[in-house]
């Protein structure tokens, strides 16, 4: 639980857990990790042996952006945690724009129902550069 307490003071890009750790499991950890005021945003990739759909389930459930199992393929694990890293800067943006123009929250955006104009300008402007910057389907630079 001393890992915990380090979340919000060291405020990590990325976080591996291992489901199968000897005094909380990752399960646990995830959960308790999202209850913490920077954790809540911070990506988290469960890394294990299990590799049952009942495990990644939980690992979802849980709070995990992402799941990768042992053994490790490590070109893998290295470009899911470049994706986490790179997701986990334009999430933190993201929040910091909602922040800046008044947004409580992503599904007012998505649903259209904000209906400020400054809402309006940031679905029509901002939104549209974190889609661009997420590269799905091709490299970033």
């Amino acid at each position: 639980l001393e890992a915990l307490d380090l979340v919000d003071k060291l405020r990590p890009e990325l976080i591996f857990l291992d489901a199968m750790m000897p005094r909380v499991d990752g399960f646990a950890a995830c959960v308790e990790t999202r209850k913490r005021p920077y954790g809540a945003h911070v990506p988290v990739l469960m890394v294990t042996g299990l590799d049952d759909t009942e495990s990644i389930d939980r690992a979802y459930k849980a709070g995990a952006t992402d799941f990768i199992t042992k053994p490790i393929n490590w070109p893998l694990f290295n470009h899911r945690a470049r994706f986490l890293l790179r997701y986990g800067r334009i999430q933190r943006k993201l929040h910091e724009a909602m922040d800046k123009y008044g947004i409580a929250n992503s599904f007012e955006l998505y649903q259209g129902t904000h209906t400020s104009a400054v809402a309006v300008r940031f679905q029509n402007y901002v939104l549209p550069l974190f889609s661009k910057n997420l590269c799905f389907g091709k490299a970033c630079k």
